[in-house]
């Protein structure tokens, strides 16, 4: 069926935003440790 073919990039779409978004606020979250790490050390 043609439903299918197009079906399969719409969901795999909003999984590619959630994995980009995921790995982008663990990249937020590392800096942010990095940071207050970085504070603790020059004070």
């Amino acid at each position: 069926t043609p439903t299918s073919p197009g079906e399969d990039p719409v969901s795999a779409v909003p999984v590619t935003i959630v994995g980009r978004v995921s790995s982008f606020e663990k990249l937020r979250t590392c800096k942010e440790a990095g940071e207050i790490t970085l504070r603790a050390h020059l004070v």
